[in-house]
């Protein structure tokens, strides 16, 4: 086991747009030098969508096929990550919180009984201290099946009309059509005012809000 201590909020002053834009550079170059695509979703993947960070996000999430899966593997460890399967998470003070997390000799350890996976990149401590959110990267995956992209962990199938056509990021690095939201349960307050933006911003169908 080890532990992962980073901000459970980023401040709102300084420059926190700068250095959001810095982290998901970081990702953008990871994914499109890698062999396959991957989707930038959660917060910032609706805030990309809306083109305006209005708020700053503490975290950004990735979601991949299984089929892609080893082949991504490879590609991030020998780029200096590591995987893990989250174990607990909680919040330490009102600005950090910490998450415990079990190290993993390959993704494919975890996905049997977990859709749940995540990507750090390890410092040789039991207790790192983070602040890039490129460093510690939540991996949600999907499976292709006919009727379109099924969530694994979530018991969902995303009809393709709602997941495609993707916006492109760079090569590979990959933003889902918003409607996809609709499909999952109530999101979190802070997505559910992202999915308000986004619906204010372009005047486009999004996923309703419940």
């Amino acid at each position: 086991m080890f532990a992962v201590s980073r901000p459970r909020h980023r401040w709102r002053w300084g420059t926190w747009r700068q250095g959001l834009a810095d982290d998901i550079e970081v990702v953008r170059a990871l994914v499109d030098s890698g062999p396959v695509d991957v989707y930038l979703v959660g917060g910032v993947g609706l805030a990309l969508r809306s083109g305006h960070f209005y708020r700053n996000h503490a975290d950004i999430d990735l979601a991949i096929f299984t089929d892609h899966l080893t082949a991504f593997a490879e590609h991030a460890t020998s780029h200096g990550y590591e995987w893990a399967s989250p174990v607990a998470g909680m919040a330490i003070t009102p600005w950090r919180r910490i998450d415990v997390a079990r190290p993993l000799a390959g993704p494919g350890e975890a996905t049997a009984g977990s859709a749940a996976l995540r990507l750090v990149r390890r410092r040789g401590s039991h207790l790192q201290r983070i602040s890039q959110r490129a460093d510690f990267l939540d991996v949600m995956l999907l499976d292709a099946v006919p009727d379109g992209a099924a969530m694994l962990g979530e018991d969902v199938i995303v009809p393709w009309e709602d997941f495609l056509p993707a916006e492109s990021l760079g090569r590979r690095l990959l933003l889902p059509n918003p409607r996809y939201k609709s499909h999952l349960p109530a999101p979190w307050p802070r997505q559910r005012r992202d999915l308000r933006v986004l619906r204010a911003r372009h005047h486009q169908p999004v996923p309703p809000l419940a």
